[in-house]
């Protein structure tokens, strides 16, 4: 029975991970477990809002310690720097000491506290904290078993705090990037590694209907061939094939006559969500409506992998400007400007003039897209 209430203790200090507010009665079940009066998570550094939890209920002896007590908490004195590892005041401080002790007799007595055990954290991959228990004044010292007990749970609380911090910047990213991808001028959806939708912007949403549509979680096309194509580009992305298929880019054909011009971008799996397997992996789709009368493609044309330099030169040509021309013009060599539009070719994966023409024609005006 015993160890069937730890292991539910345990669940719900993972739980916590996401969901701070249950800190407190986690809290309260952890010092009733290892029989002390209250159980408390302090930071190390005592102005750090964000790491103070406590399993009581009124929070007058929390606010009380972090205004003023801190500075005389006897711990200070025995572990100057920083405690590390497991410690009782039972082990430096006697009965007769705790008596004369400011931070005993005019604090922890109010609250009919006495004897303190800390497990102090000072891992890379969590904040610094201490975990302490306090337990009952003139109440039995604490046990071979309780001590144990509480070291086990130390560490668990030691991990949901790394994960909390973990989620927490998880949080912070995916709230910036979803941010992002709403002020894009281009549609634009974020997919996990298996093709799912993450989310989706508001011009994205405007092109569902025509070509593309949004169904059981994933963008879907009613046609065979966009389907085919949209499949193989995803599946290329995901598995970092890109360069050697589609360069991560393909034109949909669209009931409305508007081809819709789809770049996938595989993202960096451990700098944007800490994900480690390959079918986890996140993906960036931007999604160009064509159709519009704009002559300036560049903010088109840059999410297509191209330089600043590369894209001045297709716009030229894709105007209809011959590369000699385009080349005088942008004060480049002849030589250059072909070896660059070798260049446009392979990463739009066309093959002409005519073509890049199309796609220049195409792309114009997508500020309003």
């Amino acid at each position: 029975m015993y160890i069937e209430r730890i292991n539910s203790i345990i669940e719900d200090i993972y739980k916590c991970s996401s969901h701070e507010e249950n800190w407190q009665p986690t809290l309260k079940a952890i010092a009733e477990c290892v029989g002390a009066a209250g159980a408390a998570i302090i930071p190390s550094d005592h102005l750090n809002k964000e790491l103070r939890f406590s399993s009581s209920e009124d929070r007058v002896s929390d606010l009380l310690y972090y205004e003023y007590w801190w500075r005389y908490n006897p711990y200070k004195t025995y572990c100057p720097d920083r405690l590390v590892g497991d410690v009782s005041d039972i082990e430096f401080i006697s009965d007769d000491e705790m008596k004369r002790h400011p931070f005993y007799q005019d604090f922890l007595r109010k609250f009919d506290r006495g004897r303190t055990c800390r497990f102090g954290f000072a891992e890379p991959s969590a904040p610094e904290f201490v975990f302490a228990v306090q337990r009952a004044l003139n109440a039995e010292p604490e046990t071979p078993d309780e001590r144990r007990v509480r070291g086990i749970l130390a560490r668990h609380i030691s991990r949901s705090l790394s994960l909390s911090a973990e989620i927490g910047k998880t949080r912070l990213l995916a709230e910036g990037f979803a941010d992002l991808c709403h002020r894009l001028q281009c549609g634009a959806a974020l997919l996990n590694g298996d093709g799912g939708v993450v989310l989706i912007n508001q011009k994205l949403r405007g092109m569902l209907g025509d070509g593309v549509d949004y169904l059981n979680g994933r963008i879907i096309s009613g046609n065979r061939d966009n389907q085919n194509r949209l499949d193989a580009l995803l599946k290329a992305t995901a598995c970092g094939e890109v360069q050697s298929a589609h360069k991560g880019f393909i034109v949909l054909n669209c009931p409305s006559g508007q081809n819709l011009i789809v770049r996938a971008v595989r993202l960096p799996r451990e700098s944007m969500f800490h994900v480690h397997e390959a079918r986890q992996s996140a993906m960036l789709i931007l999604a160009y409506k064509t159709g519009s009368r704009e002559t300036d493609v560049s903010a088109a044309l840059r999410p297509l992998g191209l330089t600043a330099a590369e894209i001045r030169l297709a716009q030229k040509i894709g105007s209809g400007v011959s590369p000699k021309d385009a080349a005088k013009s942008l004060g480049i060599s002849d030589q250059y400007a072909r070896s660059l539009l070798k260049v446009v070719f392979r990463k739009l994966n066309i093959a002409s003039q005519s073509q890049l023409s199309t796609l220049v024609s195409g792309l114009s005006g997508l500020g309003d897209a």
